[in-house]
């Protein structure tokens, strides 16, 4: 089973006069991802303190959602699983949920060997 592990940094839009023109990638929490493929077919989310009960179900998580959005467009049978090691704190606008799509379809954009663009990454995360 091939793995990737993969650290996506905390983000604030909210600088300056002009929110979310200027955005910071910051140094730390960043969440920790682990993401392998398998030929399962089906999508597995697990999260590693989980305080905050973020949803496992992939319909109403966004590394989830980003993940069928992607398998499905490409039309890969692939089985994915994910496990998401949270150190960002959920609902306190430092981009957790984008950080989640984000780190997810990196991974399996290099684990699928899609070669896709940064637009392409952006357009399904």
């Amino acid at each position: 089973m091939q793995t990737i592990k993969i650290h996506a940094p905390a983000t604030s839009a909210n600088v300056g006069p002009g929110y979310d023109i200027f955005a910071l990638a910051l140094k730390e929490p960043c969440d920790e991802f682990e993401i392998s493929l398998d030929d399962s077919g089906e999508i597995t989310i697990e999260i590693e303190n989980n305080i905050q009960n973020i949803p496992t179900e992939v319909k109403d998580n966004s590394a989830g959602l980003a993940a069928l959005e992607l398998l499905n467009k490409k039309n890969i049978d692939k089985g994915v699983y994910i496990k998401i090691i949270k150190k960002i704190t959920s609902g306190g606008g430092m981009g957790t949920t984008g950080a989640s799509a984000a780190a997810t379809i990196f991974g399996l954009n290099k684990l699928l060997n899609l070669n896709l663009s940064a637009n392409e990454m952006i357009d399904f995360a």
